[in-house]
Protein backbone atom coordinates (compact mmCIF):
# COMPACT_ATOMS: atom_id res chain seq x y z
CA UNK A 1 0.00 0.00 0.00
CA UNK A 2 1.11 3.41 -0.98
CA UNK A 3 0.85 6.03 1.84
CA UNK A 4 -0.08 9.58 0.01
CA UNK A 5 2.05 12.60 0.91
CA UNK A 6 1.69 15.89 -0.39
CA UNK A 7 4.45 18.13 -2.55
CA UNK A 8 4.78 21.91 -2.70
CA UNK A 9 4.14 23.82 -6.08
CA UNK A 10 4.13 27.27 -7.69
CA UNK A 11 1.53 27.29 -10.25
CA UNK A 12 0.16 30.39 -11.17
CA UNK A 13 0.82 33.52 -10.00
CA UNK A 14 3.22 32.17 -7.78
CA UNK A 15 1.59 31.56 -4.92
CA UNK A 16 2.24 28.02 -2.92
CA UNK A 17 0.29 25.44 -4.00
CA UNK A 18 0.40 21.66 -1.77
CA UNK A 19 -0.78 19.08 -4.07
CA UNK A 20 -1.33 15.21 -3.06
CA UNK A 21 -1.38 13.90 -7.03
CA UNK A 22 -2.97 9.95 -6.49
CA UNK A 23 -5.46 11.54 -3.13
CA UNK A 24 -9.48 9.86 -4.22
CA UNK A 25 -11.79 12.41 -4.68
CA UNK A 26 -12.88 11.53 -1.08
CA UNK A 27 -10.26 13.02 0.79
CA UNK A 28 -11.53 16.43 -0.40
CA UNK A 29 -14.16 16.61 2.48
CA UNK A 30 -11.96 15.23 5.20
CA UNK A 31 -9.50 17.92 4.90
CA UNK A 32 -11.85 20.13 4.76
CA UNK A 33 -13.29 19.38 8.30
CA UNK A 34 -9.64 18.59 9.01
CA UNK A 35 -8.76 22.85 8.14
CA UNK A 36 -11.65 23.60 10.72
CA UNK A 37 -9.58 23.09 13.79
CA UNK A 38 -7.69 26.33 11.97
CA UNK A 39 -10.49 28.10 12.22
CA UNK A 40 -10.67 27.84 8.34
CA UNK A 41 -14.89 27.94 7.55
CA UNK A 42 -15.69 26.76 3.53
CA UNK A 43 -18.06 28.71 1.39
CA UNK A 44 -20.42 26.09 -0.80
CA UNK A 45 -18.67 23.81 -2.76
CA UNK A 46 -18.43 24.09 -6.56
CA UNK A 47 -19.43 20.63 -7.64
CA UNK A 48 -18.13 20.15 -11.96
CA UNK A 49 -17.68 17.07 -14.31
CA UNK A 50 -14.06 16.77 -13.34
CA UNK A 51 -14.00 18.56 -10.04
CA UNK A 52 -14.67 19.85 -6.94
CA UNK A 53 -13.65 23.25 -5.35
CA UNK A 54 -14.03 24.79 -2.28
CA UNK A 55 -12.67 28.71 -1.01
CA UNK A 56 -11.86 28.38 2.70
CA UNK A 57 -11.57 31.13 4.84
CA UNK A 58 -9.70 32.59 8.12
CA UNK A 59 -10.05 36.44 9.29
CA UNK A 60 -8.63 37.81 6.21
CA UNK A 61 -6.96 34.61 4.86
CA UNK A 62 -8.34 33.02 1.78
CA UNK A 63 -7.40 29.71 0.14
CA UNK A 64 -8.45 27.22 -2.22
CA UNK A 65 -8.93 23.65 -1.55
CA UNK A 66 -10.06 21.28 -4.49
CA UNK A 67 -9.78 18.02 -6.36
CA UNK A 68 -9.65 17.00 -9.92
CA UNK A 69 -8.85 14.65 -12.59
CA UNK A 70 -5.45 16.59 -13.18
CA UNK A 71 -4.03 17.89 -9.77
CA UNK A 72 -5.88 15.02 -7.39
CA UNK A 73 -5.90 17.30 -4.27
CA UNK A 74 -4.89 20.59 -3.98
CA UNK A 75 -4.50 23.24 -1.34
CA UNK A 76 -3.42 26.94 -2.91
CA UNK A 77 -2.91 29.99 -1.63
CA UNK A 78 -4.49 33.03 -3.02
CA UNK A 79 -2.39 36.04 -1.61
CA UNK A 80 1.34 35.92 0.28
CA UNK A 81 -0.15 35.58 3.73
CA UNK A 82 -1.69 32.40 2.51
CA UNK A 83 1.51 31.12 1.14
CA UNK A 84 2.74 30.74 4.62
CA UNK A 85 -0.85 28.72 5.55
CA UNK A 86 -0.59 26.61 2.65
CA UNK A 87 3.46 25.40 4.08
CA UNK A 88 2.63 25.24 7.56
CA UNK A 89 -1.13 23.71 6.45
CA UNK A 90 0.62 21.09 4.08
CA UNK A 91 3.01 20.31 6.82
CA UNK A 92 0.38 19.09 9.21
CA UNK A 93 -1.47 17.36 6.41
CA UNK A 94 1.69 15.06 5.60
CA UNK A 95 2.00 14.49 9.32
CA UNK A 96 -1.61 13.09 9.32
CA UNK A 97 -1.11 11.03 6.27
CA UNK A 98 1.51 9.23 7.44
CA UNK A 99 -0.63 8.60 10.75
CA UNK A 100 -3.68 7.67 8.48
CA UNK A 101 -5.63 10.43 10.13
CA UNK A 102 -7.84 10.64 6.69
CA UNK A 103 -7.86 6.79 6.73
CA UNK A 104 -6.86 7.45 2.66
CA UNK A 105 -5.05 4.91 1.07
CA UNK A 106 -3.96 4.22 -2.50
Amino acid sequence: MEVLQGKYLKPAKDRNSFEIFNAEPEILLKIAFFLREYGFVSRPMIVGFDGNYLDLEQDNIKLHLGWDVWSGLFLSAIDEEGDIWVEKLGEEINIKLKESYFGVLR
